[in-house]
């Protein structure tokens, strides 16, 4: 696609491991679309106002101090998150990061919604969540959303996120649609209470038709 297609003949690598086709002239891109397509290839997570390939620690599953693989997580929420209604038509992009313990190694701080995995009390295996981090225009660190998540409500915590930044993020702003600005608008505070409200529903939609194992 980029030898027969791209003006620039160059393609880019992204941090999150997808591969962007640059100078692509209008005209030749829904053969180019095509084509990829029939190597079983999509645009659709390298860029568009979706969830965006996700990142994880390199050292899952090999780190000493990691709680839990994520990479079983993490696989989980590429199939659940794929082509789901919720995520096809977001305010602005949405970047999720996993980590397997309290260091981050994959940078949660910075995403806009971020999975660390940790125990609580008890000992038993679940995850912090952050919502609210980037870089670009007025960076911002994620604030914690909740403490503490189980692992069976992982993906009910996660889509409580993604439902706000879906309901009211600015979407007549492009500068201004990322999650992050959500945030400064309702207030950490504010967020968090919104958060619990759609995680209780999130919670019950999926006790009515839980996820396979």
């Amino acid at each position: 696609v980029v030898d027969t297609y791209s003006q620039a003949d160059q393609a880019h690598v992204t941090t999150r491991e997808s591969i962007q086709i640059h100078s692509i002239p209008l005209g030749d891109t829904p053969e180019a679309m095509r084509r990829l397509a029939r190597a079983g290839l999509t645009t659709r997570e390298a860029c568009n106002n979706t969830v965006r390939n996700i990142t994880a620690c390199g050292m899952a599953g090999a780190c000493a101090l990691e709680h839990t693989d994520v990479n079983q997580h993490l696989d989980r929420a590429v199939v659940h998150f794929m082509r789901n209604p919720l995520t096809q038509q977001l305010p602005r992009k949405f970047k999720i990061s996993f980590s397997g313990c309290e260091r981050d190694c994959a940078q949660g701080l910075l995403h806009d919604l971020a999975v660390i995995a940790t125990r609580n009390e008890a000992g038993e295996p679940g995850f912090r969540l952050l919502a609210g981090g980037g870089l670009g225009h007025k960076p911002r660190e994620a604030i914690l959303v909740r403490a503490f998540v189980p692992e069976a409500e992982l993906f009910a915590a996660m889509e409580a996120v993604i439902e706000l930044h879906e309901k009211h993020s600015d979407r007549t702003k492009r500068a201004k649609s990322r999650i992050k600005f959500l945030v400064e608008r309702f207030g950490p505070e504010g967020f968090v209470a919104r958060f619990d409200e759609a995680f209780e529903r999130s919670r019950a939609a999926h006790a009515a038709s839980p996820l396979p194992p």
